[in-house]
């Protein structure tokens, strides 16, 4: 019986699924595929460099939710021209973290004053 084996610490390559046209300043969500990753659920999405520095293009680093090689980008064009993106274009990388990597919560609280007790 063979399973499938998510390979950790590997980096995956995303492109986009369809062409499309980004007007100056004008942010969209788009679709994306992730190659020969399948099913991961939720991984580390890292854009290229390339688009923003070349292209003035920006997608963030984010938590993506993966199914079926597919998942949702929020992309932006930074410039005053518009902005074609070809099927395929690549546009980042899927990281995979091992299983026995740890997550840390930050949080900012401020402690409240106790009431006073009524008398």
């Amino acid at each position: 019986m063979n399973l499938l084996r998510i390979n950790m610490n590997q980096h995956y390559r995303v492109r986009v699924c369809d062409k499309f046209v980004l007007n100056p300043m004008q942010e969209r969500i788009i679709k994306i595929k992730i190659v020969d990753l399948h099913n991961c659920d939720t991984a580390q999405f890292i854009p290229t460099s390339h688009l923003l520095y070349q292209d003035s293009i920006l997608l963030p680093h984010a938590l993506i939710n993966e199914k079926n090689n597919r998942a949702l980008m929020t992309i932006i064009n930074l410039s005053n021209r518009t902005r074609t993106i070809n099927k395929n274009t690549p546009i980042g990388i899927i990281e995979i973290e091992p299983p026995n990597s740890s997550c840390f919560l930050i949080s900012t609280t401020t402690s409240s004053p106790s009431p006073s007790p009524l008398k």
